[in-house]
Formats: C-alpha cells, sequence, structure tokens
C-alpha cells in the first residue's frame, strides 16, 4: 500500500493528473482555436470584420459564463458523488442542469435572433461595426441553445473523468469549422463567398455537429445516463444542494463573464484600432493559458473524487502539489507571451496604430496571465471542489466591478487616460486579486466532504 508523500505514491499522482490534463489540453487548445481561427480567416476580410466579430462574440462569451456557472456547481456536487459511487445522485443533478442551462440558451438565442442591433449597440456606439455584428449575431444566435445541451453534457462527463470525450466533441467543431470558414470566406469550389456571414453558419454548423456526437454518445450504454425524466423532477433535497452550489458559482461565473465584457465595452467606446489589437491580444491570452485552465479542472475532479470519498487529508496534500503546479504553468503561460509578441505583431494585418496598442496589451498580458493561472487553479479548481463557491464570487465581485470595471471606466473617460494605461488599469485584476485568494487558502474552509444520502 503507497503512503502518503512516499515517491511511489507522488508518482502514481502526477500519472493521475497528467492523464486527466493532457485531454483537456487538447480540448482547451481546441476550443481556443475555434476562436483563433475565426480571426485568422477574418484577417483575410477586413479590420472592421474582424472587430465587428469580436465584439459580437461578447455575447457568446456572456452566454458562457452562465453555461459554465450552471456546469461549475454541477461538477461540484457530480464528482464528489462520483466518489462516493452514488450513480443515480448524478443523473439527477445532470437534469437540474440540463434543465436551466437550455433555458438560459433560448433565452439568449431568441434575443440575439429577434434584436441583433440592439444587442451589439450595448458593445460598440462605431457606426461601420454595428450592421457587419448584427448580421452574425442573428446567424449564430441559433446556435446558443443547441451549445446549452452541448456544454453540460461535455461538463458532466469530464466530472466523471470521461476527459478524451470533450477532445473528440471540440475537435469535431474545430475541424468543421475551419473547413467551413474557409469554403465560405474564400468562396472555395461550389460554395458562395460570404464573408462574415460565411463566418456565423461556419460556426452554427459546427456546434449542430458537437451536439450531435453529445447525442449519438448519451444512447450508448453507461452507467450514468441522461434520462429525460429528471429533467422534470422535482427533489427539493438535491435542489437545495444544486443552488448551495451552483448560484454562487454562477455568480461567480457571471460577475466575472460580464466584468470581461465590460472591459471590451469600454474599449469598444475608445476607437477600431483599440478593439481590433484587443482581439488579437485575446486570442495569444486564451492561448497561453489553456495548459493553467487544463490543470486547475483536473484539479476539481481529482479534488472533488477524493473529498467524495471523505480522504480530507490527501486531499489538502494534493491542493499544496497543485499550487506549486499552477504557478509553474503561469510562468510558462507568461513566457509564451513574450516569445509570441514578434511573429504575432508581423502576422496581424492592421494599422499602425493598433500594433502599437497590440504590443503594448502583450506586455501586460504577461503578469495577468501568471496571476490568472494561480487565481483559477485555487477558487475554480480547489475551492470549488470542495463546494466552497461563496469566496470567488465574493472576490471578483469586489476586484472585477470596484475596481477594474470602475477605475476603467473613470480612465477612459473622465480622466481620458491614454488607451494603453486604460488597459493596463483593467488587465492587472488577477494580480490585485491575488493576495485575497492565496490567504483565502491557508484558512481551509473549502476542505468539506459535501455528500448526503439522497431520497
Amino acid at each position: 500500500m503507497q503512503t502518503l508523500n512516499s515517491k511511489a505514491e507522488k508518482r502514481a499522482f502526477y500519472r493521475l493528473l497528467l492523464g486527466l490534463t493532457l485531454p483537456i489540453v487538447l480540448q482547451n487548445l481546441i476550443d481556443a482555436c475555434v476562436g483563433a481561427a475565426d480571426t485568422v480567416m477574418l484577417n483575410y476580410v477586413s479590420q472592421s470584420a474582424l472587430s465587428a466579430v469580436s465584439l459580437a462574440n461578447n455575447v457568446h462569451f456572456v452566454n458562457n459564463m452562465f453555461l459554465l456557472g450552471l456546469c461549475s456547481g454541477a461538477s461540484v456536487m457530480i464528482a464528489q458523488y462520483w466518489g462516493r459511487g452514488d450513480m443515480r445522485t448524478i443523473e439527477r443533478t445532470i437534469g437540474i442542469t440540463m434543465r436551466y442551462s437550455l433555458i438560459v440558451g433560448a433565452i439568449f438565442s431568441i434575443v440575439t435572433i429577434i434584436a441583433p442591433d440592439f444587442v451589439i449597440r450595448i458593445f460598440t456606439d462605431k457606426e461601420e461595426l454595428i450592421p457587419i455584428g448584427a448580421e452574425y449575431l442573428r446567424i449564430v444566435g441559433i446556435g446558443y441553445l443547441i451549445n446549452s445541451f452541448t456544454q453540460v453534457y461535455v461538463a458532466s462527463q469530464r466530472a466523471m473523468e470521461k476527459v478524451k470525450f470533450g477532445v473528440a466533441v471540440n475537435l469535431a467543431a474545430l475541424l468543421t469549422n475551419v473547413i467551413l470558414n474557409a469554403c465560405f470566406i474564400f468562396g472555395l469550389a461550389f460554395f458562395p463567398k460570404l464573408d462574415v456571414i460565411g463566418v456565423a453558419i461556419a460556426t452554427t454548423i459546427s456546434r449542430i455537429v458537437a451536439a450531435l456526437i453529445c447525442v449519438f454518445d448519451a444512447c450508448r450504454p453507461s452507467p450514468v445516463r441522461l434520462r429525460l425524466k429528471y429533467l422534470f423532477e422535482r427533489n427539493q433535497t438535491l435542489f437545495r444542494d444544486y443552488a448551495k452550489y451552483t448560484l454562487p458559482a454562477l455568480g461567480n461565473d457571471f460577475a466575472w463573464g460580464l466584468g470581461f465584457s465590460a472591459y471590451s465595452i469600454i474599449l469598444g467606446h475608445l476607437s477600431s484600432d483599440c478593439v481590433a489589437a484587443n482581439t488579437y491580444a485575446n486570442t495569444l491570452r486564451n492561448l497561453s493559458t489553456v495548459v493553467c485552465f487544463a490543470v486547475a479542472n483536473a484539479a476539481a475532479i481529482i479534488m472533488g473524487k477524493t473529498m467524495g470519498e471523505n480522504r480530507l487529508e490527501d486531499a489538502n496534500v494534493y491542493a499544496k502539489r497543485l499550487t506549486i503546479m499552477s504557478i509553474i504553468t503561469g510562468l510558462t503561460a507568461g513566457v509564451i507571451v513574450l516569445i509570441s509578441m514578434p511573429f504575432l505583431l508581423s502576422f496581424a494585418k492592421i494599422t499602425p496604430l493598433a500594433k502599437d496598442y497590440l504590443k503594448w496589451m502583450l506586455v501586460v498580458s504577461v503578469p495577468n496571465v501568471a496571476g490568472q493561472s494561480l487565481n483559477t487553479m485555487l477558487i475554480c479548481g480547489i475551492y470549488r471542489a470542495g463546494g466552497d463557491t461563496k469566496f470567488g464570487m465574493i472576490v471578483d465581485l469586489f476586484v472585477m466591478w470596484a475596481y477594474a470595471v470602475a477605475l476603467g471606466y473613470i480612465a477612459a473617460f473622465v480622466l481620458k487616460l491614454p488607451v494603453i494605461a486604460v488597459y493596463a488599469i483593467m488587465f492587472l485584476d488577477e494580480i490585485v486579486k491575488m493576495p485575497f485568494v492565496v490567504k483565502h487558502f491557508a484558512a481551509r474552509k473549502w476542505l468539506k466532504n459535501i455528500t448526503h444520502e439522497m431520497n
């Protein structure tokens, strides 16, 4: 039998972490590449098309924050009940999550299809960007409801250690998106040249393909099934638990997502050059942090299952190892941003002023991604695995809104500071957040087994 902290036990732990992390890295990388593919393709259309689609995709980002919040609360419970071996409670939890996620997706689909002009005006007042962004939103709006189903299904499988499934789903979506993007943008073969409309059609079709793969998997025999009856079941005990862990996670992700969108709104009202530069900076930042988020996701699975098995002291040791890992991956992400800077600056087909903005945005991104790695590991990986979802909501509400959004707005529209000064104020939020997050780790309030017998 392996003892805790023995060489054999550590090797087994890191093998498990690597086995979970690598597929999640691939999944996150593929997911980031879907957005990067649109950026690369639109690079050959126009700067206005690139900026408009970037702003329109903030709607998808906000929608995803709702879904991530719902799935985060569910994943906390699924991972712990997976460790406990209670498959029925897992099926019921998936049913609850699917019900509310489909409602959210339906709302986003209806609003973006009916009133895309109104929605895009929230993010910019530049008249040259509004019709392009609205045209894009009207088509991709169809996919929000479909994406809600896919997100919940993939997240539930991941919480039960089926991490390779998400890779297959995202890879199929990426290949579909890239191939159809090329066909519609460049008018290949018998396809018409549709520019932004083509990108929207390609994105929507790729989401349909991903959902169909999930439907096919759900029809296969499995210890845990997607049962339609649980979409409508009313189990008060389970729902109270679900609400207890999901509502703070939802508030956390919504506060973070809406705050991040507020950054885009502020930058979108400064200049189209600023928006174009931020599009490239976001793309590189997302690509550079795929490993950071993957390790945090793997940590949530390991920690949740360990605490569900009531091995709390083991979980505490694992948490310290995972924290060190997040620091290493964060510093590595910062180095990747610096190394990639010359290549991105030479590739980007934007104005000289936009390139200058981009250069300094990438410099600011280095400490941002390093801090984000540690904060994400602790808040979304370790704390949430033990059911501590409230802390992340509180710290993000305070730092993002009382600090980043408020000071960013004052800097941009009251003090009228230079674009990069505004950007730096907002995107150093992860550094401001870090002392609060680290202090909470030492309190160990997150170290809990939240499972119990269900009716």
